[in-house]
């Protein structure tokens, strides 16, 4: 079969809705089928699947979005203004927080309507086929923000307006892909298989998508030769992708990770709050000056925020000692990319001096 991709680290879709193409099990489903506003190219370029034009002031707070008024559904219906506006007025409604979006002007007075998805906030405008929104602050993140599978046109007739929720059992595709076939998401499909909408793109006719298990991947290259299977590698071991490497080409693909390391409050040792700020203070400061670590790390807002934590400094907890000192710690962590982190993790123990004990 060709132009055939297998994935192991997701079961196969459960929503319709663009609002969970933000879910693992669904992110592939969406772009394949719906397009948002917004493309970022292989060459990290911003382009244009449904817009016949775009631009952004030079202030930054002022975006014009021309419709491309040939641009359909795949039920032959034609893609409105509203359909381009209405995903922006959901995640104004339900992710109101969400970066661009709280800037836009007047959004939060239209969110206090009574029904605010069926009219327009003062910083959204309509004249013909062109829409404009102002931001109240330069928005430079703008057209990536809306490049988001999140912001995928559906038909706003798709949704209950006061609600918000979605009343249509399978959207008309408005992206570079269609189901030839009638599917259901009640429960996961394990294969789907996509079919080009337009005869001028220069993408495969066919695509199929496999949802196979992690621990098949060898058979289903086998039985396939030429498919392609994305996996994590957090998902295997570090002999297991040697064993796979000796068969199959492996490549990276580029990737990011955030992390929660979780110092749970109903472990004997971190029943404690300041054993707690000790260790995480300890283990941050032997994290940055690491030489080990084969990426960068970056600190977030909720090192500080996370329950059970205090805003202090690492220099305050410096010089103290556990009072748990006899009990072990026990702990478990996934894929060969994190073992840089857990030899970040066996150094605090034993500068702590604490037992340690891994877990499978």
């Amino acid at each position: 079969m060709e132009n055939l991709f297998g994935l192991t680290w997701t079961k196969g879709p459960n929503s319709w809705d663009p609002l969970d193409f933000d879910l693992g099990n669904n992110i592939h489903f969406g772009r394949m089928l719906y397009s948002p506003p917004f493309e970022v190219t292989a060459n990290g370029d911003i382009s244009s699947y449904i817009l016949k034009s775009f631009s952004m002031d030079e202030t930054g707070k002022s975006l014009d979005m021309l419709l491309d008024t040939n641009k359909k559904y795949k039920d032959g219906t034609s893609i409105t203004t509203m359909d381009l506006i209405f995903p922006i007025l959901r995640m104004a409604l339900t992710r109101p927080e969400f970066p661009v979006i709280e800037a836009i002007d007047g959004i939060d007075e239209w969110r206090k309507q009574q029904v605010p998805l069926s009219i327009l906030p003062k910083g959204i405008t309509v004249n013909g086929n062109l829409v404009t929104v102002r931001f109240r602050s330069p928005q430079p993140q703008a057209l990536f923000r809306l490049s988001f599978e999140l912001f995928s046109i559906v038909p706003s007739k798709c949704f209950d307006l006061k609600t918000s929720t979605l009343i249509c059992d399978h959207p008309p595709e408005s992206g570079r892909y269609y189901l030839e076939e009638k599917i259901s998401l009640r429960s996961p499909p394990t294969q789907i298989n996509f079919t080009r909408a337009s005869d001028t793109e220069k993408t495969p006719k066919k695509i199929t998508i496999s949802y196979i298990d992690k621990n098949d991947i060898d058979e289903f290259l086998n039985k396939h030769p030429g498919s392609i299977v994305h996996t994590s590698d957090l998902d295997h071991s570090k002999i297991e992708l040697e064993i796979l490497a000796r068969k199959h080409s492996i490549f990276e693909t580029p990737k990011s990770w955030f992390g929660v390391f979780v110092l749970s409050k109903f472990s004997p040792i971190f029943q404690n709050q300041t054993d707690r700020l000790i260790f995480r203070n300890k283990f941050l400061k032997n994290l940055f000056q690491s030489e080990d670590l084969s990426f960068d790390v970056e600190t977030s807002i909720f090192t500080e925020i996370m329950p059970g934590f205090l805003s202090k400094s690492i220099e305050e907890f410096e010089q103290r000692e556990l009072s748990n000192t006899h009990k072990t710690l026990r702990y478990f962590s996934r894929g060969i990319s994190n073992e840089n982190l857990i030899r970040v993790l066996e150094k605090t123990c034993l500068e702590l001096k604490i037992k340690r004990e891994r877990v499978q």
